[in-house]
C-alpha cells in the first residue's frame, strides 16, 4: 500500500535496457574460438605442405641376378634431389656384387666392385633419368639373390618460389621438420638393419646346414672305420686260429 501511493524517485538511466555481460562474453568467446579454429586450419595446411614437399619415394624389393648378367633400374629425378640406396647380396657365391649409378649426361655418379652390403646417398646434379646397376659378370656359374631399396627425396619439387622460407615457419612447424627428418632416418635405420638381419639369417642357415652335413659324413666315416676295424681284427685272428 505504501508503495502504491508514495512515489519514488529513479534516475532517469536507471531503466535502460543494458547488453547483457553473459552475452558479451560468449561473444568474446566465440570470437576466440573462431581465431584459434583459423589458426589451425592454417598450420595444418602449412605442415601439410611442408610434409608434402620432403616426401620421400621408396621403393622396396628382393631380384635374383644370374652369372655374367647386369641389372638396371631407372629413376626419374630432378635436380637437387637425394637418391638414397641400400643394397645387402643375401645368397650366392661369395655375397658380393658391382653398383654403378650413372647420371642422365653419361657421368659416373657412384661406383663400388664387389660389396656385399652398402648404404649410400648422392644428390642429383641435374634432372633426368638415372640407372642404378647391379652387376654379377665377376661370376661365371653362381646366381644371387639382392634385396635393394631405392629412395628419392625431394626438395624442390614445387620450385624455389613456392619452398617456405624458414623465417616464414613458426617453432611448431620447425619442430615438426625436424622430428619428420628425424624419424625418416631412423626409418631408413631400421630398413638397413633389417636387410642385414635377412643376410646374417640365411649366413647362420647355410653354416648350420653345413654343420649338420659335416657331421653326417663324419658319423658315417666313423661307422665305416669301426666297421672296418672289426673286420680287420677278425680275419687277423682267424688267420693266427688257423695257423
Amino acid at each position: 500500500r505504501l508503495l502504491a501511493t508514495k512515489s519514488w524517485d529513479f534516475p532517469k538511466n536507471c531503466c535502460r535496457q543494458q547488453p547483457p555481460r553473459v552475452a558479451r562474453l560468449r561473444r568474446i568467446e566465440l570470437d576466440t574460438k573462431g581465431r584459434e579454429s583459423t589458426t589451425m586450419k592454417t598450420t595444418i595446411k602449412s605442415v601439410a605442405v611442408l610434409l608434402a614437399l620432403h616426401l620421400a619415394l621408396a621403393s622396396a624389393f628382393t631380384f635374383n641376378i644370374d652369372a655374367n648378367r647386369e641389372e638396371c633400374f631407372y629413376e626419374n629425378v630432378n635436380q637437387g634431389d637425394s637418391i638414397g640406396i641400400m643394397f645387402n647380396v643375401v645368397s650366392g657365391g661369395f655375397l658380393d656384387i658391382n653398383l654403378q649409378v650413372t647420371a642422365p649426361d653419361g657421368t659416373m655418379s657412384l661406383s663400388r666392385r664387389r660389396e656385399s652390403e652398402g648404404k649410400y646417398s648422392l644428390t642429383a646434379h641435374m634432372a633426368g633419368i638415372y640407372s642404378i646397376c647391379f652387376s654379377n659378370q665377376m661370376s661365371r656359374l653362381t646366381p644371387k639373390e639382392v634385396d635393394v631399396e631405392i629412395s628419392v627425396t625431394g626438395t624442390n619439387n614445387g620450385g624455389g618460389d613456392d619452398l617456405a622460407k624458414k623465417e616464414h615457419l613458426d617453432p611448431l612447424e620447425q619442430q615438426i621438420l625436424q622430428l619428420s627428418a628425424a624419424i625418416s632416418a631412423v626409418h631408413n635405420e631400421q630398413k638397413y638393419m633389417k636387410m642385414r638381419e635377412t643376410r646374417h639369417r640365411y649366413t647362420n642357415d647355410s653354416t648350420n646346414s653345413r654343420v649338420l652335413w659335416w657331421s653326417f659324413f663324419e658319423a658315417v666315416i666313423l661307422i665305416g672305420a669301426s666297421l672296418f676295424q672289426v673286420y680287420y681284427l677278425r680275419r687277423f685272428f682267424e688267420q693266427k686260429t688257423s695257423l
